[in-house]
């Protein structure tokens, strides 16, 4: 029996890299306003595609309301914070099996290689599906 007041568990959400646990990230999201449960995230290690093309090894940290792009080496530090209602569509590669492209409103788009592309994609359509039209 399901308690109103209780969420429901985000069935794609995967925190891989457990990053709730730090108190980094927990300054971050709290000075960002976000209280988040380890049922509405999703971590992993992607490759950032720069202009030049090279690849920058990245954090995603996505929850329903952002997408931050962590730096691994320096302390966890934003290198972009993206609103999810920004993003107005997501492109995926047939020829790479990882690639996929983020189309922000009003700012550049974001190249990315990610092993667990399809994860991410899944968690990304639940919190498009839970923004008000």
């Amino acid at each position: 029996m399901i308690q109103s007041g209780i969420p429901k568990a985000n069935s794609y959400a995967k925190d891989y890299l457990n990053l709730l646990a730090k108190p980094k990230i927990q300054k971050i999201l709290k000075d960002n306003g976000e209280n988040v449960s380890s049922e509405c995230v999703f971590s992993d290690y992607i490759y950032r595609i720069n202009s030049r093309q090279n690849r920058e090894y990245r954090i995603a940290f996505i929850t329903t309301d952002y997408f931050y792009c962590l730096h691994p080496k320096k302390s966890y530090r934003i290198e972009r914070k993206i609103d999810i209602e920004k993003i107005y569509k997501v492109t995926i590669s047939k020829s790479s099996a990882g690639l996929l492209a983020l189309h922000v409103n009003s700012e550049y788009d974001y190249l990315i290689d990610s092993y667990k592309r399809l994860d991410m994609i899944l968690f990304l359509r639940e919190c498009f599906n839970k923004m008000p039209i």
